[in-house]
Parts: structure tokens; C-alpha cells; sequence
């Protein structure tokens, strides 16, 4: 079953021999050396560029479920849109590792963004955690510490695109492929713009000093409150 399955994702057409600890390692060993032949080159640069879409749509899915997710739990460390993130994350970060330990697919500078990008995301996210310690406030896209989540992600993905440019092989996928790599960057880009709804809210919480919607409604309450007695917040009919 796992053969057949090997042989459907596109495996097999890699060169790996069998699907157990030494058939992977001999076949990395070949893959650091350069002892690929054009086709089993072709169908691995391919293999390992499909599964970094995996992760990007991990990543995307996970962020936009998040914003839904704390327009009623405002802060969860392993809430499931968090954890579908953790996942595209984790799968990014096995590949940056991958291109590192092998240098296929890649050039010297895609290789250094998609490194650079990995450690700005890495080194970033214990100090996101630590801020959402202190203040609580994990709604708004528009913090510093989620901006250098979305700059190392950015960057990370910059060398992706690069590498593909440089070493996807010719034809309709490659084209295809190259699209699908630009139109999650430009997602990874637009998504702190456009995820802003309740930003105002969780803002004006925090203002308040109640920056966790602990219970929901009464967070909502205070920051609808603060925000009228500051004569920012604009009812449904236009009207302040």
C-alpha cells in the first residue's frame, strides 16, 4: 500500500529505491552528490515543489480560519486554526532543511531567502507568544511581531519562487505552478491589510485595559463602549 501510494504522489519517479530508513538516506546521499539522472532531477525539483504549496495552503488556511476563530476566542495557544498553521509551518521549515542539506533546487540566493525567511519566522514566534503573554491582544493583524511573522514568510516565499523560476521543469505545470507560488505571496502580503474587521475592538480593549474576551460579551461590551465614548465607533446606519 505505502509502494502504491509512493508511486501515485510521484515517489518512485524520484529514483528512491525502497520507502525505509536506508532507501531515503541512500537517495539523499545521491541527491547531495548530484547522481540524479534529467528524469528522476525533473520529477524530484517537481515532487518537492508541490509539497511546498501543501505547506502555503496549510499556511493560508490555518491564518484565515484563525481570524474567524478569535472573532470569539481571542486567545488559544493551540486553538485548531493554529495548529493547521503549525503544520504548514512545520512542513515549510522541513523543506528549508531540505534544500540546505541537499542545495537542490535552488541557488545560492533562493537558498539564503528561504533561509533567511525560515529564521526570521522561527526567531519570531516565541516573541509572539510572549507579547500575546503581556497584552493579550492577538485579533489585529497590525502588530509588530506578526508583521516579522509575515516578513519571514515573505521572504521564505521569495525563495521559493526563485527557485522554481530557476530549476521547475518546462511545460504547462511549470507556468501553472509558478502562478499558484506568486498568488500566495501576494496572499501572504494582502492578508494583513485585509484582515482588519475587528481590529478596532480589540484595540479599544486594550485601551480599556481588557484585552481578553474572557467572558466574550463583556470584552465586546467595554471595547463598544470605549470606542462610543471616544466617538469612534460607527453603528450599523452610519451614525456615531
Amino acid at each position: 500500500m505505502i509502494a502504491k501510494l509512493a508511486d501515485r504522489v510521484g515517489v518512485t519517479a524520484t529514483g528512491v529505491e525502497a520507502i525505509t530508513v536506508r532507501g531515503v538516506r541512500g537517495w539523499l546521499d545521491r541527491v547531495r552528490a548530484g547522481g540524479l539522472d534529467a528524469a528522476e532531477a525533473a520529477a524530484t525539483t517537481t515532487l518537492v515543489y508541490r509539497v511546498w504549496l501543501l505547506a502555503f495552503v496549510l499556511k493560508a488556511l490555518g491564518s484565515g480560519w484563525d481570524v474567524a476563530w478569535h472573532f470569539r476566542w481571542l486567545r488559544d495557544d493551540f486553538a485548531p486554526p493554529h495548529d493547521v498553521n503549525l503544520i504548514g509551518d512545520g512542513i515549510a521549515i522541513g523543506l528549508v532543511l531540505w534544500h540546505w542539506y541537499t542545495r537542490f533546487g535552488v541557488d545560492r540566493l533562493a537558498l539564503r531567502l528561504m533561509v533567511g525567511g525560515a529564521v526570521l519566522f522561527v526567531g519570531s514566534a516565541p516573541i509572539d507568544v510572549i507579547n500575546h503573554r503581556i497584552n493579550g491582544l492577538d485579533i489585529t493583524t497590525w502588530s509588530a511581531t506578526h508583521g516579522l511573522l509575515y516578513l519571514g514568510t515573505a521572504v521564505m516565499m521569495a525563495g521559493v519562487i526563485r527557485g522554481w523560476a530557476l530549476y521547475g521543469p518546462p511545460g504547462r505545470a511549470r507556468w501553472l505552478t509558478l502562478g499558484a507560488l506568486w498568488v500566495f505571496f501576494l496572499e501572504n502580503v494582502m492578508f494583513v491589510a485585509g484582515q482588519q474587521e475587528y481590529g478596532v475592538f480589540a484595540v479599544a480593549a486594550w485601551d480599556a485595559g481588557h484585552p481578553e474576551a474572557e467572558p466574550r460579551s463583556r470584552a465586546l461590551n467595554l471595547a463598544t463602549s470605549h470606542c462610543k465614548a471616544k466617538g469612534s465607533f460607527e453603528e450599523p446606519n452610519g451614525t456615531t
